[in-house]
Formats: C-alpha cells, sequence, structure tokens
C-alpha cells in the first residue's frame, strides 16, 4: 500500500521500498464456542473429505503407556478415536477459566526461560478464551507503567521465546490490537528478550483485561485524563480494512538451505512474523528467482528457457485457432475457465489474460464462463461476455477453449456442448479433457503438444 488509502498491490520481496506500506493480519471470523472447529476440520475440509473419512488413531507411545490402565478406562478413552467430530465435550469444558489456566502456565514456562508457544487449539476459539489466556500471561510476566509520568499508559510483556513473542502479536491482532515488538538483550542474559508493548489510550482501553484488577481503576482515570488523543503513529487504518505498518528498513541477508513455495487455499496469502499479511505465487516465485540470478550477475538459461516456454504455450492456443477457422474477426470463441488454476480466483498470471486480450485485438468475439474467478476477471479483461454457465457460453461458438481445468469443466456432457455450438472445434489448453470422449461428440479435438 501507499499508505494513503487501503488499496493494494502486489510486489515481489525486492521490490519493496521504504516507502511502501504493508498490511497487517487482523481479526477473523468469529464461531460461538458451540461451533468451535478443531484445526484439523480445516484440512479435511479443503482435502475435500467428511469427517466420516477420517479415522483418528493415538500414536504408538500413547498406546504404550495406556495399555496397562484399567479396561474400563481404556475404553472411555479410545471410544471416540474414529473420527474427529467427537470433541465437542471437550471444547465446551475449555471455558475462560480453563484458558487462563494456560497463560498462568506459559508464563510459568516463560519465567524459566524456557521456549514456549501458544497452543494450536487457541486461534479457533471465541475472543473470551483469548482474552483469558493473554490475561494468564499479562499476569505472570507482563506489566503496566505511566509514559513520562502519564498519563499515558503502555501494556508490556516480555519472554525469551521469539514463537511466544509472536504468537502473543498475533492473537493480538486477532483481537484488533497492533502492538509493538522490540528485541534486546539484558545484562548477565544469553538470550535475547522480545518485548510486546501495546500504546494507544484507545487501545490500552480495549485491552484493560490484562491489567489486573486491583489497577485497572488508576489506569483508566491515567487514561480519562489526557486531553487529546492522537492517531497512532506506528500504524494506519482505512475504513473497516486492516492495519497497515509502514516499512522503515530493509536489510538483505545471505541464505543457504531449502526454498519451498507454500500455497494456501482459498486466500493465498500468508501471514508472517509480526502478523505480516504476505503473498504468494510460483509464478512469482520463479520471476524472482530469475531477477536475483540477474543481480547476481548469472544468466540462468534453463529458469530462462521455463518463463520463454510458458508464455509461448499461451500463444500456441491462438495458431491452432487460425488452423482451423483462419481469420479470427467476427468468430466466435469461448473460454471455458479464467483463473490461473482450479479452486481459486486468483487472476495473476492467468492465461486467459494473454487469450481474451489477442482474441480481442484478432477481432473475435469471446464469451467466457468460470465458476469463482468472473468477478475478479470483469476488473482485468475488456471485450469478454461472461455467462452463467459453462452451456450458455458454448452456444453459437466456432471453437471453445478449455484454459482452467475446473472439474466441472471437464466433466461436461460433450454431447449437449455439440448441440449448443455453431462450429466444431475444441481445443484443450491443459490436455484435462478426455479426447474421445469429445470426438465421439462429433467434435474436433486438439490438445497441446498431443498428436
Amino acid at each position: 500500500g501507499d499508505g494513503r488509502s487501503g488499496e493494494s498491490e502486489v510486489k515481489l520481496a525486492f521490490e519493496l521500498s521504504t516507502a511502501d506500506w504493508v498490511p497487517l493480519a487482523g481479526p477473523r471470523q468469529e464461531l460461538p464456542l458451540g461451533e468451535v472447529r478443531h484445526p484439523m476440520d480445516s484440512a479435511i475440509e479443503a482435502a475435500g473429505l467428511t469427517v466420516d473419512d477420517v479415522i483418528v488413531r493415538p500414536p504408538r507411545e500413547l498406546v504404550a503407556e495406556l495399555v496397562g490402565r484399567p479396561l474400563a478406562e481404556r475404553r472411555r478413552i479410545f471410544a471416540h478415536s474414529r473420527g474427529v467430530g467427537a470433541r465437542t465435550g471437550d471444547v465446551k469444558r475449555m471455558d475462560r477459566a480453563f484458558w487462563r489456566g494456560v497463560g498462568l502456565s506459559l508464563a510459568e514456562h516463560n519465567a524459566k526461560g524456557c521456549e514456549s508457544q501458544l497452543p494450536d487449539l487457541i486461534w479457533d476459539f471465541p475472543s473470551d478464551a483469548k482474552w483469558a489466556l493473554l490475561s494468564g500471561l499479562w499476569e505472570g510476566d507482563g506489566s503496566w507503567s505511566l509514559i513520562n509520568g502519564g498519563p499515558s499508559v503502555t501494556l508490556e510483556f516480555g519472554t525469551v521465546s521469539d514463537e511466544l513473542a509472536d504468537g502473543v502479536l498475533r492473537l493480538l491482532g486477532d483481537l484488533g490490537i497492533v502492538a509493538a515488538r522490540r528485541i534486546g538483550r539484558t545484562r548477565l542474559s544469553t538470550k535475547d528478550t522480545h518485548w510486546v508493548r501495546i500504546s494507544g489510550a484507545d487501545q490500552v482501553e480495549c485491552a484493560i483485561v490484562l491489567v489486573g484488577e486491583r489497577d485497572r481503576t488508576g489506569v483508566l482515570a491515567a487514561l480519562r485524563a489526557q486531553r487529546k488523543r492522537i492517531a497512532p503513529t506506528g500504524y494506519r487504518r482505512f475504513d473497516d480494512g486492516p492495519a497497515w505498518a509502514r516499512i522503515t528498513e530493509l536489510r538483505r541477508a545471505p541464505y543457504h538451505g531449502h526454498v519451498y513455495s507454500l500455497e494456501v487455499p482459498y486466500s493465498h496469502t500468508v501471514v508472517t512474523s509480526g502478523g505480516l499479511t504476505t503473498s504468494n505465487c510460483f509464478p512469482k516465485d520463479v520471476d524472482a528467482l530469475k531477477q536475483l540470478a540477474g543481480n547476481s550477475g548469472y544468466h540462468f538459461q534453463l529458469l530462462t528457457a521455463v518463463i520463454e516456454v510458458n508464455e509461448l504455450q499461451k500463444r500456441r492456443v491462438i495458431g491452432k485457432l487460425h488452423k482451423h477457422l483462419g481469420g479470427l474477426a467476427g468468430k466466435r470463441v469461448t473460454l471455458l475457465g479464467l483463473a490461473f488454476k482450479p479452486n481459486t480466483d486468483d487472476m495473476r498470471e492467468a492465461s486467459s489474460l494473454v487469450l481474451s486480450a489477442r482474441l480481442h485485438a484478432d477481432g473475435a468475439h469471446v464469451t467466457a464462463y468460470d465458476p469463482i474467478a468472473e468477478e475478479q476477471a470483469r476488473t482485468l479483461v475488456s471485450g469478454v461476455t461472461f455467462a452463467s454457465s459453462p452451456l450458455e457460453a458454448v452456444r453459437g461458438a466456432d471453437a471453445v477453449v478449455l484454459v482452467t481445468e475446473w472439474s466441472e469443466l471437464v466433466q461436461l456432457d460433450w454431447t449437449q456442448v455439440a448441440k449448443a455450438m455453431d462450429g466444431e472445434l475444441v481445443i484443450d489448453g491443459r490436455n484435462a479433457l478426455d479426447s474421445s470422449a469429445v470426438r465421439a461428440a462429433g467434435l474436433i479435438y486438439e490438445g497441446i503438444g498431443r498428436r
């Protein structure tokens, strides 16, 4: 972002400058306690499964520990081993008192200098549970203080565990609090200490539960004594969007080791250290690798060839259309699928952007259908008519091009498609169709790289 509005764009990491602002992960949609889901539920849903498809078994070490217990106790423990949905009773017992106890326990480990982190389950619990956990942590290792004698107040939590500090920052972000983080080393310490600080009158009031009951009245009185409340200086908010933090320093460091491209279903974003929201996409990783190689003076021939082949593949479809239809002026061409890949509305690097632009430039009438990405596509393409169903999209078409291999498009009834079309050409841009089924419907099938 530019720090002046909530508008954003995607940049590669090495393109960032101190003029840029980056978004912080903020509050998520909250579930009532009775509807809290286990983290595994999201993975099951993303895999297209149901709870009944999954068998949960305890690890061998736990089984070895339990075999000596009475039979009745073993039966009670293992009764819930099939399916992950039989945890509702356990979840309901995790009330505010339970999570406050978890926070106090974490604080005790923290005081001993142990590496620790927040339990994964807290992320799926409502805000009351999150505040309870944080209040336990603050009671053990937190503090409040007046800034320059008052009336401004700051709340602070310290830990030697970077994972715990990062978790506390993110958990506060989930509650709408933007905290600062300072890292330093105290005398006689062998580890860096991470201080998480909440400042600003509005934020301190929201987080007043972190102050001990005995001191709350004094803290609130100090905040009321402020003549005016200035806007936060470390971040900005626009409307109801996320908070934005300005990049104050860029520091590059050498790294040796494995590099992974992380893919997140649906959102395509990753929350990194400090609650920063980042985007990841494999084509951009390829471009970044090429740029990094160039910065080092290395001509990465193989990677350059891969990028060139990918770009040529997008244009090869146009060549196949010309081969069968001749000139494209006045011809009706249908694009089935618009997104970069199935199960996403991501239009970055999508082949449909190149295809629709070339077809439009050649004078073709372009109709398109995509089950999810239409809204995104409308802002990126012009001269395209959007259809509400695949059969509506192919009606009257001289040629049909499969651009994205959505399952509903791969499994089309090609006899119905043939009846709706005026022409006979089907180009399988993803080599995902059953060519014999397409030909059996009386259509001409053209794949990519196939005879």
